[in-house]
């Protein structure tokens, strides 16, 4: 039996980016990390929304249930992505 934590695996990879990697609660993106310690956020933080290469911080997340009332800021944001 593995003696791996939960924090500790890698469950994403993808060079090609943007979200280069991802373990639980850390995320690289764009070659910066975004997650959240017990001295603070590092980056944005770990709950984030990114849109193409853009990484803000998700202020309106509330639990693991998405919610309409969740999803703002970037209704004018899609038209640019690609």
């Amino acid at each position: 039996m593995s003696t791996q934590t939960l924090e500790s695996l890698d469950l994403f990879h993808d060079a090609a980016g943007p979200i280069e990697q991802f373990s639980w609660g850390r995320f690289i993106i764009c070659g910066e990390e975004q997650s959240q310690s017990e001295t603070g956020r590092i980056g944005a933080g770990k709950d984030i929304r990114v849109i193409g290469k853009e990484v803000t911080r998700w202020k309106e997340r509330e639990g693991h249930r998405l919610k309409k009332r969740m999803i703002t800021g970037v209704g004018d944001k899609f038209s640019s992505v690609g």
